[in-house]
């Protein structure tokens, strides 16, 4: 498309937008443009994979083969060339270091979990290299992005240099910002803090996902929504933008299941705090509960101003990453947020994981409170080093994709995961957190699709 014309079909969508309030943002112009031009700890031991004599076996051979002893067999690329893409390794004092890739905002306004990523990951990471026995030791290469795309996109692109292998992407417009470089298998985007069922097809299979998709955490807020609280007029106040959008196509989607319609539907503009629109328009249909997909600061904002128009009885719920504000509005407002986690609750859970989390946070990062992305993150962080022990040698792209691809049923650590390799996901629950975090119902997804 003419770079010209793109600017006027824009320009012409926010000024229509403006005179029409209920008209949500046009989807993808901008991607759709670019697409035209061409831009596109200890163990695992429950791990259903070969028996150690077998893997010591493999790792003794020179040809990468999986877990299972298989020849690793490469993804052919868009050009007809096999791809086998090389993880690259250094022997530091009989250590087998590795590199591992994160763009991050350290920066700007979500500077705050993307400091909690960074701490859960290098908690556990740092934690590697003071052990006696030598092993496998990884090397973050963390950069700041301060959440713009074109800086994400710059960091990715230079670190690829160095290792294929990037980890935990904080939103789904991260994601986004690097996809085409996941198409063109120049990297490996390992366990997104994003879930955007867009991103879970068959065109990003370089893109692996802990976390469950956006869809099933709404699911299970619905659920809770319906069978807990007995509560039908279900609306959602959601940010226009691409994981806005999924979030609003899962909500459909998920309501339909449940022989229910979306009630009521208020929007934001993206990066933004102009919420009063969204909360005018969901106050006169007066659902009875409100599901939040947006940031902590807009949804709090969104939240009193909808209170103050004397709705006091609507329940609001949110998805992961609002249990940062569920105590400041029970202090400041006296409002209950019911909120969806895909991970334990990081204060309250007696799982092998969180409680190691807990009590490596006390031991190396003493001045740091547990938070739900610092956990993800350092969750994340173990995952990969685990899945690196039984991952063929040498290491490759491709091998430690199949070696994903082999959980099946695997208790890590009190975590259930199973690989599904229809969404590449390998946890399919949802943990719902009250405002009252002693009591929290969990949601066990139906694992379709799983191999």
């Amino acid at each position: 498309m003419n770079v010209w014309l793109m600017l006027v079909v824009f320009v012409w969508q926010g000024l229509y937008a403006a005179s029409n309030p209920a008209l949500p943002p046009l989807r993808g112009v901008l991607r759709q443009a670019q697409e035209e031009r061409g831009s596109t700890t200890p163990t695992l031991k429950k791990i259903t994979v070969s028996p150690s004599e077998q893997q010591k076996k493999i790792e003794e051979q020179d040809e990468p083969k999986t877990a299972h002893g298989e020849p690793v067999e490469p993804r052919p690329d868009r050009g007809g060339k096999a791809v086998l893409l090389p993880i690259p390794t250094k022997d530091i004092n009989g250590n087998t270091e590795i590199t591992v890739n994160a763009s991050l905002p350290l920066t700007g306004e979500m500077s705050v979990l993307g400091k909690q990523v960074l701490d859960g990951m290098t908690l556990f990471f740092n934690k590697l290299k003071q052990r006696k026995n030598k092993g496998i030791i990884i090397k973050l290469n963390a950069q700041d992005d301060g959440f713009e795309t074109v800086r994400t996109r710059e960091n990715v692109t230079a670190m690829a240099e160095q290792s294929p292998l990037c980890m935990s992407l904080l939103s789904t417009r991260s994601v986004y910002a690097v996809s085409d470089l996941v198409q063109q298998h120049k990297i490996l985007a390992l366990f997104p803090l994003e879930g955007a069922v867009a991103l879970r097809t068959a065109a990003y299979e370089d893109i692996v996902f802990f976390r469950p998709s956006y869809e099933q955490e709404i699911n299970g807020l619905v659920e809770y929504a319906t069978r807990t609280l007995h509560k039908s007029k279900i609306g959602l106040f959601y940010e226009a933008s691409d994981s806005g959008d999924d979030a609003l196509d899962a909500t459909q989607k998920v309501l339909k299941k449940y022989e229910l319609p979306l009630h009521a539907v208020g929007w934001y503009p993206a990066q933004t705090l102009q919420v009063e629109r969204a909360a005018q328009e969901l106050s006169v249909k007066a659902p009875n509960v409100i599901i939040c997909v947006a940031k902590a600061r807009p949804t709090y904002n969104f939240v009193r101003y909808f209170v103050n128009k004397g709705l006091h009885k609507t329940v609001f719920m949110g998805l992961s990453g609002l249990d940062s504000i569920q105590d400041t509005l029970k202090k400041s407002r006296g409002i209950k947020l019911i909120t969806s986690s895909v991970v334990p609750d990081p204060d309250t859970s007696d799982l092998p994981i969180v409680k190691e989390f807990r009590a490596d946070l006390q031991k190396y990062m003493g001045n740091k409170k547990p938070t739900t992305y610092a956990l993800e993150a350092y969750i994340n962080a173990q995952l990969l080093y685990e899945l690196l022990k039984i991952s063929p040698r040498p290491f490759t792209v491709d091998g430690l994709v199949k070696t994903i691809a082999s959980l099946k049923k695997v208790n890590f650590k009190g975590l259930l995961l199973q690989y599904n390799p229809t969404t590449r996901t390998l946890s399919q629950q949802v943990h719902i957190f009250n405002d009252q975090k002693k009591q929290k119902p969990v949601v066990q997804q139906k694992k379709e699709g799983t191999a």
